[in-house]
């Protein structure tokens, strides 16, 4: 069957009409035209065809590609579909556009079948599908045949596929509306809760990828719709997944992972929280963890095992770690003490304590020192001040004079408030000592 006699086709630009109000005999249908052709193109490679006259675009719809378009257009003259080709070429890389017009003939067997056409290209619209869909279904190698079991056998896997549950069709109709401003108008979504939802939608909802760019697309408003309008200009065929990581790129948070592992490890529950809400938290900024590489998934249960070091810095007093200062004995304090003074046995006590407290810092101190030797620095990072005795400039250079002592002549420190001569060892040893 040639593509201008399509049943499906010739439905679909019946209702085409009917929804813009165009006389089904003044209008034709253009397939396979390229997104970017301008209208006054269209327009004039469709007035070269003389039987057509005067013609005007009215519509366009988005065709069985991202990159084609499907045109409507009006023409001031009755058409006659013998006269009319079935292909028009406009360029010559381009591929032709199929023409699809209304055809007489065809009309009068789709009323006796009772509208089934129209219905089936209605139903298949609605589904999301295509009749490129309906022709994937039937395998290539099964020979043609025109018997009514075929065609009902040839139906039934058509809406044995296509048709889908209610609940599965409806679950996620609609999104809720999102324009990214802050902060959030009344009546919208965050951003947020807005990703949650359509990336569960696109998880869960079995339609097409096409219906899915759809419902993003049609719940997205203001800067929102901007920044997928921009991703659409630069790639056509970007999926729904694309569309939702150029938002989260654009609106969404700039922590990093490691920011956001640091800011689930400092958490603390609320004064007044419960601890159902406070585990919700943390739950949340976790999944945020995982999904920004900031942890591994295999880490998530993890639990820490505790510390050696800590587990031994915790000591417990037992009874014998106090005594009473009245009685002596262990086990109570001087308050609560019924027993006779005994400050000879207190007094013992006390002194073992000391010498305990002592031992003890020993040990701690011994640890201190072989923990120092232990650490050593690969580069030294440490500026060392050398003790001086004095500040530079507080004391002003030594009063030195030359004198002679026994002929022998030798450096000595004059000091003149005591009008004392100080001669210096080392001089002393070596000239006078031995005589």
């Amino acid at each position: 069957m040639a593509l201008t006699k399509d049943p499906f086709l010739q439905a679909e630009l019946a209702k085409w009409c009917k929804d813009a109000g165009i006389d089904e005999t003044h209008a034709l249908m253009l397939l396979n035209v390229p997104v970017h052709t301008e209208v006054a193109e269209i327009e004039e490679a469709m007035e070269a065809v003389k039987a057509l006259g005067r013609v005007r675009v009215r519509d366009t719809r988005e065709g069985p590609t991202s990159r084609s378009l499907l045109v409507l257009c009006e023409c001031k003259q009755a058409i006659d579909p013998k006269r009319i080709p079935t292909d028009v070429s406009w360029g010559e890389k381009n591929e032709p556009w199929s023409v699809i017009v209304i055809q007489t003939q065809e009309s009068a067997s789709d009323a006796a079948t009772g509208g089934f056409t129209e219905k089936l290209a209605k139903f298949l619209m609605e589904e999301g599908k295509s009749l490129s869909d309906i022709q994937a279904l039937i395998s290539p190698h099964s020979a043609p045949d025109s018997s009514p079991e075929s065609i009902i056998r040839a139906m039934g896997e058509v809406f044995a596929k296509t048709v889908k549950l209610p609940s599965d069709s409806n679950a996620y109709r609609r999104l809720r509306t999102l324009s990214a401003a802050v902060p959030t108008p009344v009546g919208e979504e965050n951003m947020e809760t807005w990703m949650d939802q359509a990336r569960l939608m696109i998880t869960e909802c079995d339609c097409s990828e096409k219906e899915k760019r759809r419902r993003i697309v049609e719940s997205l408003k203001g800067p929102a719709l901007d920044i997928i309008r921009a991703v659409r200009f630069s790639d056509p065929e970007a999926s729904a997944l694309q569309y939702l990581e150029a938002l989260e790129s654009t609106f969404g948070s700039s922590e990093s992972g490691e920011d956001l592992y640091f800011k689930f490890r400092l958490m603390r529950q609320g004064t007044g929280e419960a601890l159902s809400e406070f585990l919700r938290r943390m739950e949340k900024t976790l999944s945020k963890v995982v999904e920004r590489e900031g942890l591994s998934l295999r880490l998530v249960d993890k639990r820490p095992t505790p510390s050696q070091s800590a587990s031994t810095s915790l000591r417990y007093k037992t009874r014998d770690d106090y005594f009473c200062y009245r009685c002596g004995d262990d086990g109570h304090i001087a308050t609560k003490c019924q027993a006779p003074p005994n400050s000879d046995q207190v007094i013992q006590k006390l002194i073992r304590s000391l010498r305990q407290a002592k031992s003890g810092k020993n040990e701690m101190g011994e640890d201190r020192t072989a923990s120092n030797q232990a650490c050593f620095s690969k580069k030294s990072q440490t500026d060392i001040y050398n003790s001086s005795r004095l500040p530079k400039g507080l004391v002003g250079p030594a009063s030195t004079v030359e004198v002679k002592l026994n002929g022998c002549g030798c450096q000595a420190l004059l000091d003149s408030g005591s009008q004392v001569t100080i001669v210096f060892d080392s001089w002393y040893s070596r000239n006078l000592v031995l005589k």
